[in-house]
């Protein structure tokens, strides 16, 4: 059953971890529900609070990346440091990271 069930949660971190997926909604979603149970029992979630922090750090930090989205052939780039880049929200470029190290397992 543990085999089944290892499986199924690899399928469902890759469905999540895909190339334009809602995964800032699901975190969202995922962190808002785990915040009220946590009230609710009046128990004592320092995995909850760190997993909010890492998280909110995750949103608000922007890192100057590749644009990866930028049109093919716009010109010629001489190096791997002058192709266009843009402002991009840390928890994006975690992901692809993220889909491949499933992969990988």
């Amino acid at each position: 059953m543990s085999g089944i069930r290892v499986v199924t949660q690899l399928e469902t971190w890759l469905s999540l971890t895909a190339y334009d997926q809602p995964w800032q909604d699901w975190v969202q979603e995922r962190m808002s529900r785990l915040t009220d149970a946590a009230v609710e029992s009046g128990a004592d979630a320092p995995d909850l609070k760190l997993a909010d922090a890492a998280w909110r750090w995750l949103e608000e930090t922007e890192l100057l990346a590749p644009d990866l989205d930028a049109v093919p052939g716009g010109g010629p780039v001489t190096g791997e440091d002058d192709g266009p880049k843009v402002w991009t929200p840390a928890w994006q470029l975690g992901l692809p990271l993220g889909h491949l190290a499933i992969h990988l397992f």
